[in-house]
């Protein structure tokens, strides 16, 4: 896994309680994502052991900083609904 802070538009980083994982906030623009569905993204990385990469656009970084510490409720990869 990369460092999250060396990630083009980092903003802040968490390892979750609930299921282990980082989620990484991200300006979505110079991260070159997609940003249609609003300018900041959570992208769950996953685990060393278990690498992933579900992400969810934000309009506001309030709402992103919201999501970053539950992945359970968004990562396709955490719910189960996914595999990496």
């Amino acid at each position: 896994m990369t460092d999250p802070t060396d990630y083009a538009g980092y903003r802040a980083h968490s390892r979750t309680r609930t299921t282990g994982t980082t989620v990484v906030l991200l300006d979505g623009g110079p991260a070159g994502l997609d940003t249609d569905g609003g300018r900041w993204s959570t992208v769950c990385e996953g685990t060393p052991d278990t690498p992933h990469g579900g992400i969810v656009s934000h309009y506001t970084i309030a709402d992103a900083r919201d999501w970053l510490r539950h992945p359970e409720s968004w990562c396709p990869y955490c719910m189960g609904e996914a595999t990496p």
